[in-house]
């Protein structure tokens, strides 16, 4: 049996200083936009912020 990942389009919705903003990821495995996610969650973290893999 072959196992291929799915490669999909997703958001991270990154909140930081009282502002929403969405974050594309396209054609990526939910890994690699988890990983992606993590990131970006870690920068807006800086700011007091978060992010979300939506």
């Amino acid at each position: 049996m072959l196992f291929t990942s799915c490669k999909k389009d997703w958001t991270c919705t990154c909140t930081a200083l009282g502002t929403t903003t969405p974050v594309p990821y396209t054609k990526l495995s939910k890994k690699d936009a988890t990983t992606a996610c993590d990131q970006a969650n870690a920068s807006y973290a800086l700011l007091g912020g978060s992010c979300k893999l939506d």
